[in-house]
């Protein structure tokens, strides 16, 4: 019934993609964000794990990772999909307040544990 239905709305967008483009590329897979994760992900971590009670705003993460705010906010949803980062605040201008969770500092140590 449902195909019926969207055959005859002509709702056609609705349906999935196939799951790679021409590109071999899956489809949600952003390079911009793998970048910022290899080059930033453990130093964001630390910056929020470092902060007071664990918690920083964006806005200060960004000025001292250097990191532009639509790659910062890329890795923000990322590492809140994956329960690592917490936004105890939203703010309209982007300006979140972030907050590590004990998953994300498990992740730290573990990186750490591998890195040093």
């Amino acid at each position: 019934m449902t195909e019926r239905i969207r055959d005859r709305l002509g709702l056609d967008f609705l349906r999935f993609p196939s799951p790679r483009t021409t590109s071999d590329q899956r489809v949600g897979e952003d390079p911009a964000l793998t970048d910022a994760l290899m080059a930033f992900g453990w130093r964001f971590l630390a910056f929020l794990n470092n902060a007071e009670g664990g918690t920083a705003k964006l806005y200060d993460v960004v000025d001292s990772l250097k990191i532009p705010i639509e790659i910062a906010l890329k890795v923000v949803d990322y590492f809140e999909s994956l329960g690592i980062v917490q936004v105890t605040q939203r703010d309209l201008k982007g300006d979140h307040t972030l907050a590590i969770t004990s998953t994300g500092r498990q992740a730290l140590s573990r990186y750490a544990g591998v890195a040093g």
